[in-house]
Parts: C-alpha cells; sequence; structure tokens
C-alpha cells in the first residue's frame, strides 16, 4: 500500500501528487483486512429542482388508444416469462431492436425470446402518443410499474403493428430503450448518502451539472442564474454532510459570465472545486480562442485555491486526443500549479479508446520526465461496464505507468445514470479490471486534499 505524506507547497521541485489518508485508511488493516473498499468516490453527481426542470423532460400523460391496442398492450406486459404466447403477438416477420442490440433482429421467435429474457416480472405499457388506421398503426408506450404517486416509468417503447389476415393486430417493429426514465426530481444529497452507506465508502465529490444548462453556443435568457442556483444548490445539500461531502461548482468557461461564476464560487467556503466537460460546453482547446478563455478562467481557479475536475473529451468527428492532451499541458496547468487537477476517465469517457489512449500517453510521458507541472495531477479511471477484456488490459496498463498513487476511484454516479458507487467498485472495478489486491488497495486509499 503506498501512502504518499503532505508536502508543503514548493518544497520539492517535483514530487508525486499530494495524497492525504485519514483516519479511515485504519479500515483497511485488522480484522477485515481483506476487505478492499474506497475511503472516497471522488466523481459522482447530485442535482438539484432547476435542473430538473430544466434539463429532463416532463413525464407524458397516457392517452386513450382503441380496444384492440389496449388488448395488445396488455398482453405485452403480462404474458411476460411465457416465450410461447408472446411469440404470437408479434407478426412472422417482425423486427426488434433495443438500445443494448446492434443490430434489427427479425422474427417472432427471436423477438418473444428477446423480451422474455429482458423481462422477468409484468409491466403495465402505458400509451402516451398513438396514431393509426384500419390496418397499420403506432403507438409509443412507458414500460411502468406500480400506481398512482408510486408509479415507476422503467423504460420506453415504439411499436408499429398491423392488421394481418386473420384480423389479429400484431407488433410488426418494436424500439425498445432500456432505463428508468427521470423525473423532474432533485437527486438529494441525502439520496446519494445512502448509497455511500451501502458501500462502505466515507466520502464523496459531488460535482455539480450546471455546465448542462450552459451547454447552447448562445447565452439562453436566465441562464446565468441558472447556473448559479444549480451551484449553490449543490453547496448547501454538500453542506448537510460535513466532512463527507465535498462539492464543486460547474460552469461553461466559454461563456461570457464564466469569470463571474468563478469567483462567486470561490467566494463560497463550501465550494471547493470546478467542474469543467468540454463535450458538453462546446470546447475545443485546438481554437486558440477557446484555449484563451479557458486558461483565464483557470486562472482565476487557481486564485481562489478551486480544484479542478476536467472532462477534456469532445464529441467531434476529428478530435485528436493528442493534440487536446499537449494544449492542456502547455497552457492550462501552467495556469492552475497551487491546486489539484484531475482528469476524468483518464481524458477519455466510458471507454479507453484510441484517441484516450493518445491524450494519456502525453500525460504519462511527462510524468515520466518528472514534468513539475504534472506534480498535482492525477486521473479518475475509465472502466466502462461494456469495455472488452483486452481494453481493460491497456487501461490496467495506463495505470501502472503513472503510479496508482494518482489513480482516483470514480463511480461518475448520476443517478439513475451509471451504476451506484458499491455496484461500481465491487461489480465493475474489482470484478473486471485486471489489477492486484495491492494495486486495487493503493487505489482505494488515495484522498485528494482541497482548499480548507
Amino acid at each position: 500500500m503506498r501512502l504518499t505524506p503532505l508536502v508543503t507547497l514548493g518544497s520539492l521541485l517535483f514530487a508525486g501528487p499530494t495524497l492525504a489518508t485519514e483516519q479511515g485508511a485504519a479500515s483497511l488493516s485488522g480484522p477485515n483486512a481483506a476487505v478492499i473498499t474506497p475511503l472516497v468516490d471522488h466523481h459522482a453527481h447530485i442535482y438539484g429542482p432547476v435542473f430538473a426542470q430544466n434539463g429532463i423532460s416532463p413525464i407524458l400523460p397516457a392517452v386513450e388508444v382503441p380496444p384492440h391496442v389496449a388488448t395488445l398492450l396488455h398482453a405485452l406486459g403480462t404474458t411476460i416469462g411465457d416465450q410461447k404466447a408472446l411469440a404470437q403477438l408479434y407478426a412472422e416477420d417482425s423486427l426488434m431492436v433495443k438500445s443494448d442490440m446492434r443490430n434489427w433482429v427479425q422474427g417472432r421467435e427471436i423477438n418473444a425470446a428477446i423480451w422474455t429474457l429482458q423481462f422477468r416480472v409484468p409491466y403495465t405499457l402505458v400509451p402516451i402518443a398513438y396514431q393509426g388506421g384500419d390496418s397499420t398503426a403506432y403507438v409509443v408506450a412507458y414500460l411502468a410499474r406500480g400506481e398512482g404517486p408510486k408509479r415507476v416509468h422503467q423504460h420506453t417503447v415504439l411499436l408499429a403493428l398491423k392488421k394481418e389476415k386473420d384480423n389479429q393486430w400484431r407488433v410488426a417493429a418494436e424500439m425498445l430503450t432500456l432505463g428508468p426514465i427521470r423525473r423532474q426530481e432533485a437527486v438529494t444529497a441525502k439520496h446519494f448518502v445512502e448509497e455511500l452507506d451501502a458501500a462502505g465508502i466515507q466520502k464523496a465529490t459531488i460535482l455539480s451539472v450546471a455546465f448542462v444548462l450552459a451547454g447552447a453556443v448562445e447565452e439562453m435568457a436566465g441562464e446565468a442564474a441558472k447556473v448559479r442556483a444549480e451551484n449553490d444548490w449543490v453547496a448547501k445539500q454538500a453542506a448537510l454532510y460535513p466532512g463527507r461531502l465535498t462539492a464543486f461548482c460547474s460552469l461553461n468557461p466559454l461563456k461570457n459570465y464564466a469569470l463571474k461564476e468563478v469567483a462567486s464560487c470561490g467566494a463560497d467556503p463550501l465550494i471547493k472545486g470546478l467542474k469543467f466537460h468540454f463535450a458538453d460546453s462546446g470546447v475545443n482547446l485546438r481554437d486558440p480562442q477557446h484555449l484563451a478563455k479557458v486558461r483565464k478562467v483557470f486562472e482565476a481557479a487557481n486564485r481562489h485555491k478551486l480544484a479542478i475536475t476536467a472532462h477534456i473529451m469532445t464529441r467531434e468527428s476529428d478530435y485528436d486526443g493528442r493534440a487536446t492532451a499537449t494544449a492542456f499541458l502547455n497552457h492550462l496547468l501552467p495556469a492552475v500549479p497551487d491546486v489539484p487537477v484531475q482528469i476524468a476517465h483518464m481524458t477519455g469517457d466510458s471507454f479507453f479508446g484510441t484517441q484516450p489512449q493518445a491524450g494519456f500517453a502525453v500525460f504519462a510521458d511527462a510524468i515520466a520526465a518528472r514534468d513539475p507541472r504534472t506534480r498535482r495531477l492525477y486521473f479518475d479511471a475509465s472502466v466502462g461496464q461494456d469495455q472488452p477484456a483486452e481494453n481493460l488490459q491497456l487501461v490496467a496498463a495506463a495505470m501502472r505507468r503513472v503510479g496508482f498513487d494518482r489513480i482516483l476511484f470514480a463511480s461518475d454516479r448520476a443517478a439513475p445514470n451509471n451504476s451506484p458507487p458499491g455496484v461500481a467498485w465491487n461489480k465493475i472495478w474489482r470484478e473486471k479490471l485486471p489489477l492486484s489486491e495491492s494495486e486495487f488497495r493503493d487505489i482505494a486509499d488515495n484522498v485528494v486534499v482541497f482548499r480548507d
């Protein structure tokens, strides 16, 4: 287990990243020494009413459908588990695709098999849109459980229907999207702390999602006020759990009000850092104007001793991981010499692909060269549950190259997206990453220290 003691800023020309391990580290020894649990989830999100009402579509009301459609929807929901009965609800040449499949499949038997394997208990199919004629129709529906205010909308489905020669209406095509439907309700610190408790994790850094409210190229009416309100809400939520939750603001560094928002966050002792999401904010570090604006924001963050967490990968088709990481190393890291800087997802997203590998290599080379700009540089890891084993070998090798004192556990939890921290650690990190027990323990011990 590698524990790096605190060092005074400037006391060394170059040192590894400054980490502190607190009393909770003692839980890694003694009777439960075999149980390895992270002290901190370093990258998670909660969100408040402003985000929920602006970034999440409302649950749509149910609509009336003809009796034959209502009967078919009821049958689809209640014959789950009976593959033979389900098959009779599909046309012989019916097509299906769902959100975790890479292509359409055809045929009533395979479609019924997929439905049977996917769902184990009955659902109510709640129609929210319908249009039909004498022989064809379509219907959009939620797959829900429960009634009234306790109803939970779990998935969505788009069905194309047709009336066949035997006068029976059947499913001709189906698009099924899996995953719980967000409601316009806040995800509170209480909710997230319950997940931390279930995982046995002591602390977490909760990152505001206010940057999502600022994703449009042009500034929207009331945008700055909404960003401020969301950041303030996260700070106050973290204050409900002092010593457990650390709050970060977030913002779009390209906006005209960005420096004002940094000052507001810096003046709030409850805020310890800033989260940037270059993809959602439209930041391109190869654009000199963008780079100049982002650098000014980073300089302001350093003046206020606000730590940085940055998602630097974008979704542009010509995204260049090496060029982006080089610009970050040469122009942005020098602007924040006095604060920790955490690169999200090892410079990528949930998949450690070619461009993230190229970007990570830039930082790894600088670390190997003992570049002083990397003294307080960390990475939260890219351990998406759908990565193939050979890709996770690359993730593990990249971690080893920079050293495990720079790798931070992160669930990237944003309920209901991504797994809760306990599931992320035990079912994804521990089961999928090809690391040794001592390497997992090194990661679990890491705690980044923020301003007082």
